[in-house]
């Protein structure tokens, strides 16, 4: 288990920062997706490297990183949502969430997880989040607009390669990271491949 500070003090990269002036600029690192895509185990991979959850001692796959309870307050947090809008939580000063979180003087980068489309499709009816194929391939198109829709322009965001960070997770972090402003974990040296379970049914079936 990683111990997660209160505070991350790693600099806000300057071409990345909305408000690099402030002293004590908070960040908050928004990851988005199609459902399936990998947004959980981004979120996990944040916390791990010291970003705060709503709930950090809640069970990795419970939905702890909504920030539907209390507003955020610590410097460095991770958000999770499919979409930018929606689900907005009580204190949220805008519906959008980037910017509810801007009007609590946060920082925001959006990590926007992308996954094959093909094993998104089976993962989302094993879920299930729907039932048919054809209403799951209709989701992927739906949700991809409304998260490049609703990211606000001044908002930077980073596309997060599920495959590439399965195939080379060290490489891969260490890289974003660096984007990022992170330092995440050297003890992460693997990651399980999610995919692999749906090639071996469809190459069954």
């Amino acid at each position: 288990m990683h111990s997660i500070p209160l505070v991350c003090s790693l600099p806000v990269p300057q071409d990345h920062a909305r408000n690099a002036v402030l002293e004590n600029t908070k960040r908050a690192y928004v990851v988005m997706g199609v459902p399936s895509s990998g947004t959980r185990l981004m979120a996990r991979m944040l916390i791990a490297a010291g970003c705060i959850s709503d709930n950090p001692d809640s069970m990795p796959y419970e939905h702890n990183d909504f920030w539907e309870g209390e507003k955020p307050t610590a410097n460095t947090i991770v958000v999770r949502r499919h979409v930018a809008i929606g689900r907005s939580p009580f204190w949220a000063r805008n519906e959008n969430i980037i910017k509810a979180l801007w009007l609590e003087d946060y920082d925001v980068f959006g990590l926007v997880m992308s996954r094959c489309q093909v094993i998104v499709e089976q993962s989302m009816l094993a879920a299930p989040h729907t039932n048919t194929l054809a209403k799951a391939r209709g989701q992927v198109g739906f949700c991809w607009k409304a998260i490049l829709d609703n990211i606000p322009d001044e908002c930077p965001f980073e596309v997060v390669q599920y495959e590439s960070l399965v195939k080379h997770p060290r490489l891969y972090l260490r890289l974003l990271g660096e984007r990022i402003g992170l330092s995440f974990p050297d003890s992460i040296e693997e990651v399980v491949d999610g995919n692999h379970k749906y090639w071996e049914a469809l190459r069954a079936s």
